[in-house]
């Protein structure tokens, strides 16, 4: 049974990636009918809800190659601890978007070398996908989490 304050993941290690392509580039990508390697890793990786388990990594040897830049910044997993854990919430304060997520900045979390959480966020809309946790993420990022997620993580 879930309680307030259990964390969505045990991890030793985290790595973000971040993708600076714009709103307008991937607009054009979800317009096209024959798209290349390149645009259908985008298009699934970011308009859509790639990867569904946990298990499906191999996206890892290709994300670099197709925009993604693997973030330098050393985070503070003690205030990343903060904000993916299980908090008590007001139903009548639940923020929802009705935006298409455009997941720009990836979280692989890992335990000794192995993946055992993967979080997509998308800032814009504050919306997430997040994968590897027993915890209900549904209601992740309120309180203002998405904002002090953004400041603990971009460079």
């Amino acid at each position: 049974m879930t309680k307030i304050g259990d964390k969505y993941f045990d991890y030793d290690n985290l790595t973000h990636y971040y993708s600076k392509i714009s709103h307008d580039e991937l607009f054009d990508i979800a317009e096209k009918e024959n798209l290349n390697e390149k645009e259908k890793f985008i298009y699934d990786f970011i308009l859509s809800d790639f990867p569904k388990k946990i298990t499906e990594t191999e996206f890892l040897s290709k994300i670099t190659n197709y925009g993604f830049i693997k973030s330098k910044k050393v985070i503070d997993l003690d205030k990343l601890n903060e904000i993916f854990r299980y908090k008590e919430f007001d139903l009548n304060q639940i923020e929802q978007m009705a935006c298409i997520a455009e997941y720009r900045d990836l979280l692989i979390f890992r335990k000794k070398n192995k993946i055992v959480g993967i979080a997509k966020i998308c800032f814009e809309c504050n919306q997430s996908q997040i994968l590897g946790t027993k915890i209900d993420a549904y209601y992740f990022g309120q309180c203002g989490d998405f904002t002090k997620l953004e400041n603990l993580i971009k460079e």
